[in-house]
C-alpha cells in the first residue's frame, strides 16, 4: 500500500452506522487496523455472535433512552402487546387518562425541583383506571376485535415459521462494544426549565450524562420517555460526547474548530 501507516476509520450515524458496520466487515481483512465508530446504530442489525465478536474494532455510542438502538422485531411486538393490554384493561374513557396525565405532570413540574421533575410519580393505586390483569370484560366489542387480531397475528407467525424455518426467531442486537451515555443528573436553571416546558419535555437541556459500558443485550426493550426520539438526533449525540470528552480532559476536533472559527 502507498500509505502503510494510515489508520482507517469508518464512521456513521443511525442507518449510516449500520452501513458503516457492514462496510467495516468487508474492509477488515484488507485493513487490519480498521476501526468502526457507530453513533446510534440500529438495534435489529446483527446476531448476538457477530455483535460480540466484532468488539475488537467496533464501538457504538448510544444516548440514554433513544429509540433506534432498541428497534427490533421482537421489541416492537413486545411493546405492541403491552400497549394493547393496557388499552383493554382501561376502565375509563381514554381522554380521561390523557387529562389526568397532563394534570399530574403539570402539577409536578410546578411544585418540584428540576432534579425531581423528570421522575414524577403517579398514584400507585390504578384501580380506578385499570382492571386487574385478566379481570377485564371479555364480551366487549374491543375484546372481540382483540381476539380476532391475535388470531391473525398467530396465523401470520405460523406462516413465517413455515416459510423461514428456524431463522425467524433470530434475535438481533446493536453491534460492538457499547458506550451508553446514561442521564445521571439535572442542572437547575430557569432557561433549562423554560426550554423543557416549551418543548413538552423533549429537550435534554441541563441534563448531565455519564458514559458506561453496556452489554449488547441490555437494549432488548423499548423505553417510552419524552426524549426517546430526540435523543437520537445527531446534534444531541455529538454535543453530549463533546461535553463528556471535555470532562475527561480529551481534546476533540470540534475544540480546534471553535478556537479558529468560533461556534459552528
Amino acid at each position: 500500500m502507498s500509505y502503510p501507516d494510515y489508520q482507517l476509520r469508518v464512521v456513521g450515524h443511525s442507518l449510516g452506522a449500520g452501513c458503516a458496520m457492514v462496510l467495516g466487515l468487508m474492509l477488515k481483512e484488507r485493513y487490519p487496523s480498521l476501526r468502526c465508530l457507530l453513533y446510534s446504530p440500529p438495534g435489529g442489525l446483527v446476531t448476538h455472535r457477530l455483535a460480540t465478536t466484532c468488539k475488537e474494532f467496533v464501538t457504538s455510542f448510544i444516548l440514554d433512552n433513544e429509540l433506534v438502538p432498541r428497534l427490533s422485531l421482537q421489541n416492537m411486538e413486545r411493546l405492541r402487546d403491552e400497549v394493547i393490554e393496557l388499552i383493554i384493561r382501561t376502565k375509563v374513557p381514554k381522554m380521561m387518562v390523557v387529562r389526568d396525565f397532563v394534570k399530574t405532570a403539570a402539577a409536578n413540574a410546578l411544585s418540584k425541583t428540576l432534579e425531581q421533575q423528570e421522575h414524577f410519580e403517579f398514584p400507585e393505586d390504578n384501580n380506578n383506571l385499570l382492571y386487574p390483569k385478566g379481570g377485564n370484560p371479555t364480551d366487549s366489542e374491543f375484546a372481540n376485535q382483540l381476539r380476532h387480531f391475535k388470531d391473525v397475528q398467530n396465523e401470520r407467525k405460523r406462516h413465517r415459521q413455515h416459510a423461514k424455518s428456524e431463522h425467524v426467531h433470530v434475535q438481533m442486537y446493536p453491534p460492538g462494544r457499547i458506550v451508553h451515555l446514561v442521564k445521571t443528573s439535572q442542572m437547575s436553571s430557569c432557561s433549562g426549565s423554560l426550554l423543557k416546558c416549551l418543548s413538552c419535555w423533549t429537550s435534554n437541556a441541563g441534563s448531565q450524562y455519564t458514559p458506561m459500558w453496556a452489554k449488547n443485550e441490555d437494549f432488548d426493550e423499548i423505553l417510552v420517555s419524552p426524549t426517546m426520539g430526540t435523543d437520537h438526533f445527531p446534534n444531541r449525540v455529538c454535543l453530549e460526547i463533546e461535553v463528556i470528552a471535555k470532562k475527561f480532559g480529551l481534546k476533540s476536533p470540534y475544540t480546534d474548530l471553535q478556537a479558529e472559527f468560533g461556534d459552528v
